[in-house]
């Protein structure tokens, strides 16, 4: 596991029980203490970050039932150490009018809580910073992706940005740092994409025709900047399909550097992926053009690059974005 993995997503133990008998508080806590060999820290830490499904609810230690009833089934996900903390403060936050909220993700936090973890999050601290504990997430960027993602405040502003969103009319771009550079300077990837299972790990794959549950993808790719065998490439999406920019980029041949589900050689402290910058109209008509932009980690692999006069990653990226096309923009899913 890479170091950055060791910090911010420590690996959990994984309990699966179901009560004989009826259950007492105590009685729960005692069988799950046994089944995570005794350790009470990481018992602690799957109740605090409300990692406990009993019955199909996720519970943490203050809301956790008095007794349980015979046949419920009971689920645990422990995380072994604690997630390393990642900073958001009100600087991250791009945009928050009309009950839409734009916020630049951190690399390695997750948009949305996960099954060891309903704390560690960004919807969660967003929350948290805002005081709106009806804000959610109306899209996921992967864990490791960093970059712009978008919120809703209140069920009113919810289905109007889903429907943008479904309908991709909000334009996105991405920049990636890739090795090897592509052949080409610019081009498009188009085909099926398809979920697929490899070693007991979800992957996608692009495919040239239809197959059960497959979607249609189109990304558009161009080099904004290259170095040695490597180059920085800008990507606008077309559809939003799970990993659709990782899946083109390996079946054109230059996997991103550090993404090692879809083949790349180059080892990085994450998948070297960057939500930079979109566009889209409010409810009200007003247009806004946000950006967040790249991260050190990702500057610091293209410093001194070379690319018709690029002086940073972001800044001939900066060039392509024109006026909004309701055609180019990005789902509901994982970039």
């Amino acid at each position: 596991m890479d170091v950055d993995a060791e910090r911010f997503d420590p690996p959990c133990r994984r309990v699966e029980l179901c009560a004989l008998r009826e259950l007492a508080r105590e009685d729960l806590l005692e069988i799950l203490e046994g089944a995570l060999d005794g350790d009470r820290a990481v018992l602690g830490r799957m109740l605090e970050h409300r990692g406990l499904q009993i019955g199909g609810r996720a519970v943490g230690s203050e809301d956790l039932p008095e007794r349980i009833a015979s046949g419920t089934r009971i689920l645990g996900w422990a995380l072994e150490r604690e997630p390393e903390p990642i900073p958001l403060d009100a600087s991250s936050v791009r945009l928050d009018e009309e009950g839409i909220v734009a916020v630049a993700k951190p690399a390695w936090l997750p948009v949305q809580g996960t099954r060891a973890s309903q704390r560690y999050a960004l919807e969660a601290e967003l929350r948290r910073l805002l005081g709106v504990p009806t804000l959610r997430a109306a899209h996921r960027l992967d864990r490791e992706t960093s970059g712009l993602v978008l919120f809703t405040r209140d069920r009113e502003a919810a289905p109007w940005l889903g429907r943008a969103l479904a309908r991709h009319e909000i334009e996105r771009q991405y920049l990636a740092i890739v090795s090897p550079a592509p052949e080409r300077t610019e081009f498009t990837v188009e085909g099926e994409i398809v979920r697929r299972l490899d070693s007991r790990r979800i992957r996608f794959a692009l495919v040239d025709r239809p197959e059960p549950r497959s979607r249609s993808s189109s990304t558009r790719f161009r080099v904004v900047a290259s170095r040695g065998a490597g180059a920085c490439v800008l990507a606008e999406p077309r559809t939003g399909r799970s990993h659709q920019i990782r899946v083109h980029l390996a079946a054109a041949g230059s996997p991103i550097v550090g993404d090692r589900l879809y083949g790349a050689a180059q080892c990085a402290g994450r998948t070297l992926l960057h939500a930079f910058r979109l566009r889209l109209r409010l409810p009200s008509g007003v247009v806004r053009s946000l950006e967040a932009e790249p991260p050190e980690d990702l500057a610091r692999a293209f410093a001194g690059a070379e690319g018709n006069g690029v002086q940073r990653p972001g800044e001939q990226a900066e060039e392509s974005l024109g006026s909004p096309r309701p055609e180019c923009g990005e789902g509901v899913r994982d970039a």
